[in-house]
């Protein structure tokens, strides 16, 4: 395991044999047979998608060397453009996705929020029980059934409860998270739901 305290490397850790995770993506190939779409279609919706991302993240970047944005804000946002409270992870939480990819994109955000709480040595207690939490989810979503998805992600979210009262300034961010365990129990249930969930 590359970093114990990262609920990407525990998850990771899950998968029998070796694993090998490259995060730049630099040395990859970007051709529909090399994706993990199952279409073309899908395929050249997401490089439409990226076309249209890069050109709002290079007008943000313009914007910002104009003065005309915050340095602090975040360059990924959603369809709406407004900006994204995730600063330094992204998941498309697509309803279509398979749901080991959604756990996935839920754990980039908990590394992120467990960052964040790791920068003041009084709150690593609550990153490592966040992380513990997810380690419980990821067992439950790996049981057939799904019956302790529910219980397992009411339990997680109680976490945010310390959380808030310690740092107040990320209840944005626990607000976000909530949401996404909350569609990952829905679409594990098989309960239909809006597509429009925050990144």
């Amino acid at each position: 395991m590359v970093d114990d305290d990262c609920p990407l490397c525990q998850m990771l850790a899950d998968q029998p044999g070796p694993m090998f995770w490259h995060l730049d993506g630099s040395g990859m190939d970007f051709e529909f047979p090399f994706s993990f779409h199952r279409t073309r279609e899908e395929w050249e919706k997401e490089q439409r998608d990226y076309e249209e991302f890069s050109r709002r993240c290079d007008q943000r970047d313009k914007q910002r060397k104009a003065g005309l944005l915050d340095d602090e804000e975040s360059p990924w946002a959603g369809d709406d453009d407004s900006p994204s409270v995730w600063m330094r992870s992204f998941s498309a939480n697509a309803p279509d996705e398979p749901a080991g990819i959604r756990l996935f994109g839920i754990g980039a955000h908990l590394a992120e929020l467990g960052t964040d709480l790791r920068s003041s040595p009084d709150t690593v207690a609550l990153a490592d029980s966040l992380n513990h939490h997810f380690g419980n989810l990821r067992a439950a979503a790996q049981d057939a059934s799904g019956e302790l998805i529910a219980p397992v992600v009411d339990r997680l979210c109680e976490e945010f409860t310390p959380i808030l009262a310690a740092r107040p300034d990320l209840s944005a961010k626990c607000a976000a998270l909530e949401g996404e365990l909350r569609a990952f129990v829905a679409r594990s249930l098989g309960v239909p739901e809006d597509d429009d969930l925050p990144f």
